[in-house]
């Protein structure tokens, strides 16, 4: 095996000890006594690799808490789906239980051929004659709507 694949199998270690010791050399002599594998690499080559698996195993150790938050903001994504599919569910229930209100339907008032419409609380009618659109204005009450059209028709024949 080659000391990089030697080192980086036992990074962590030698982090923990260079961390208590702050000396590479103690480090080495620690790790060559209680790890057989580490005592055929020389100490000047762990000296080249040490620092940098520490660094390595800081980003890896970052890499896993970002890895942990990610699955934790999976696992709220998750549960936030479920309850917007729960809302969506307990939506159509209360739809479903609401009665529904009945719109009132306007019934389309004609008066001697003459479309009666309402807006704003007043009364017109209206009547294509000769391809040409007339209206009458009928007030605030039918009362009389009758007399009025007349009246209309008769200036439209002349």
């Amino acid at each position: 095996m080659k000391p990089a694949e030697i080192l980086t199998m036992h990074r962590a270690r030698v982090q923990e000890l260079y961390t208590e010791t702050g000396s590479w050399a103690k480090v080495y002599e620690m790790l060559s006594k209680s790890l057989p594998e580490i005592a055929g690499i020389k100490i000047a080559t762990f000296k080249q690799y040490a620092p940098i698996l520490i660094e390595l195993n800081t980003r890896l150790n970052t890499d896993t808490e970002l890895n942990r938050v990610k699955q934790e903001l999976e696992q709220v994504k998750q549960e936030l789906n479920r309850l917007q599919e729960l809302n969506t569910e307990l939506n159509k229930e209360h739809e479903l239980n609401t009665p529904v209100k009945q719109e009132t339907v306007k019934q389309k008032l004609n008066i001697a051929g003459w479309n009666i419409i309402q807006y704003k609380n007043y009364f017109r009618a209206f009547k294509k004659v000769a391809g040409k659109l007339h209206g009458v204005y009928l007030g605030k009450s039918l009362d009389g709507a009758e007399q009025k059209i007349m009246n209309k028709e008769q200036q439209l024949a002349g």
